[in-house]
């Protein structure tokens, strides 16, 4: 272990509420007990091969403990690594590595590095890590190199030429590698608020125009799709709320439009992680099949903030994170209404 990073404060979270008579399945409730701080360590080992999306083996060929560190995967043994959109058995990942970094590197990654969310949460706040490393050391990740990327890891202190972006095995001579700041059962380590801190300085870069009620759309999203969205972004524009697709503009752009947000709503995702940067008095408002997690958003809230869900339904044998469903319109309004008093 080369470094510990000690547990915040415990932080005292007020329960969401529901708008909806679905409900969500109790056992996606996080419990006071899983969202109490817990410890970030850094550790270093030598000849660590890397894999895309999470994955370290020893010398020996090996899944290291950290591999795909959260909740279930978190397990030594584990006989199968989700790569690449598929999976791969210990035996298929034994190939000859494609490169090797001779000089010290950290590993910064998730199981899902290429969606949004996971870069904000999981991988850009590991760039603080770097203040514990070696001046040269490179950040190594499988996150797509996207501008996104690029500036978030930026703002934290990381020069575009220091990351190292790896679409296969790479053997790294000299690595660093921890617990990610934010863990998907809803623990958040200080060092991911202090990221968030100073990413929320990029809304000093953006002009674009604010809006009191925000909306963040999924409709350019093709994964999960709600069967009813048009006429949920037409009921929240009723309400006075700018419909925004986030995907459409600049990260800049993005952050300063949370910052000026004083109710902010939209389908459960990535994009409503960008809750992390409204003013904390700010209501948030989210719209999601009822099978979702909640551990995360509930997690992130600032203390005090009040969080609500609309909850719908799909396919209980489906995908829950790709399956498209359906909520009611009626219980919607009934959120809109009750969540910001409006």
């Amino acid at each position: 272990m080369l470094r510990t990073f000690p547990a915040g404060p415990v932080v005292t979270r007020i329960s969401p509420v529901a708008y909806s008579v679905v409900g969500s399945s109790p056992s996606l409730w996080p419990t006071a007990e899983s969202l109490q701080p817990a410890v970030l360590e850094l550790a270093h080992a030598n000849d660590v091969t890397v894999i895309p999306r999470n994955v370290f083996l020893n010398v020996r060929g090996e899944v290291m403990r950290r591999s795909f560190a959260a909740g279930r995967f978190r397990n030594e043994g584990l006989k199968r690594l989700q790569l690449v959109n598929r999976y791969f058995s210990r035996a298929e990942i034994s190939g000859a590595p494609v490169a090797t970094i001779e000089g010290p590197a950290l590993a910064a990654d998730s199981p899902w590095a290429g969606g949004y969310g996971h870069v904000l949460l999981e991988i850009a706040p590991m760039a603080l890590l770097l203040e514990s490393c070696p001046p040269e050391t490179e950040f190594v990740t499988s996150a797509p190199r996207s501008r996104t990327l690029l500036v978030l890891l930026e703002q934290l202190g990381v020069a575009p030429e220091r990351v190292r972006n790896i679409t296969n095995a790479i053997v790294c001579r000299d690595l660093y590698f921890g617990e990610r700041a934010v863990r998907l059962s809803g623990q958040v380590h200080p060092l991911a608020r202090r990221a968030f801190t100073q990413l929320s300085g990029l809304a000093g870069r953006s002009r674009i125009v604010r809006h009191d009620r925000v909306y963040l759309s999924r409709s350019g999203v093709d994964a999960r799709r709600l069967d009813v969205e048009k006429e949920v972004e037409a009921l929240f524009a009723r309400y006075g709320f700018e419909i925004v697709h986030p995907e459409a503009i600049e990260i800049e752009d993005q952050i300063a439009l949370m910052a000026g947000a004083r109710m902010l709503a939209g389908l459960g995702g990535s994009a409503m992680h960008n809750a992390v940067f409204a003013p904390p008095d700010c209501p948030v408002l989210i719209v999601q099949p009822r099978m979702m997690s909640v551990a995360m958003d509930v997690g992130l809230c600032e203390s005090g903030r009040r969080l609500g869900y609309v909850f719908g339904d799909g396919d209980p044998f489906a995908d829950r994170f790709v399956a498209p469903w359906s909520v009611d319109l009626g219980d919607v309004e009934a959120g809109i209404q009750r969540h910001f008093g409006l």
